[in-house]
């Protein structure tokens, strides 16, 4: 499933939780009407937790964050199924969170959301939204390969979203990084086909950098293709 699709699903799951309370976390999803009317407090509280957050090591940002997230998740929930669209830095600083604490599933769908609706990056980054989302997934799936774990089916999503140019993202060696790992899984798994497109879509971005030679005439010689 996309990105999109997934969105989709999720939109209309939270539409229909709109109309019953949510029992497991004895919290109640917001009408509409309050949606706006929240956002204030979400506001505050995200900017509490931010000043928190200073002077903290990163094991300790990672600790404060899996706490304070799931305080926000409803009221993400009924933004996204209002369909509503307007300057919203709690989406745009909670998905980065869910990005940093490894919850992926979660952080795919809010970022799908946030680059949908043109949201701002937060004023003291430089980078474009895209930009900020595709490292926190990069970086997440590096340390899985790593763990010798998989990253799918995010990493081939996000790959694809950028090959098609859904996602642009201005600096392009974290293209490369998506696409270059990509390869590493490919070839892991043994997928040669996979592994020379990734490779090659590597090697266009970053010709001087990309360290996929040796990577591209294994895949070639594995399908009978002689290197070049």
């Amino acid at each position: 499933m996309t990105p999109a699709q997934r969105l989709r699903a999720k939109t209309q799951k939270a539409k229909n939780l709109m109309k019953v309370n949510v029992s497991a976390s004895s919290k109640t999803i917001l009408p509409m009407t309050e949606i706006s009317s929240s956002f204030p407090l979400m506001k505050q509280a995200l900017d509490s937790i931010r000043s928190l957050l200073s002077g903290k090591n990163e094991q300790e940002k990672i600790a404060i964050k899996k706490e304070k997230i799931p305080e926000f998740l409803p009221y993400l929930e009924n933004y996204q199924a209002s369909g509503r669209n307007y300057k919203n830095p709690v989406l745009v600083w909670i998905t980065l969170w869910l990005f940093d604490i490894g919850d992926v599933d979660q952080a795919m769908t809010y970022a799908t959301l946030a680059i949908e609706q043109d949201q701002l990056p937060p004023s003291n980054f430089s980078s474009p939204l895209v930009d900020m989302y595709v490292r926190g997934l990069v970086t997440w799936a590096e340390k899985k390969f790593k763990a010798n774990d998989s990253a799918e089916p995010y990493l081939s999503q996000v790959g694809e979203l950028i090959a098609s140019q859904q996602w642009p993202v201005n600096e392009l060696i974290l293209a490369s990084r998506v696409y270059s790992k990509l390869a590493m899984y490919a070839e892991r798994e043994e997928r040669w086909d996979d592994c020379i497109r990734w490779c090659t879509l590597t090697m266009n971005i970053n010709p001087d950098g990309h360290g996929q030679k040796t990577r591209l005439d294994k895949a070639r010689t594995k399908l009978g293709i002689k290197p070049t």
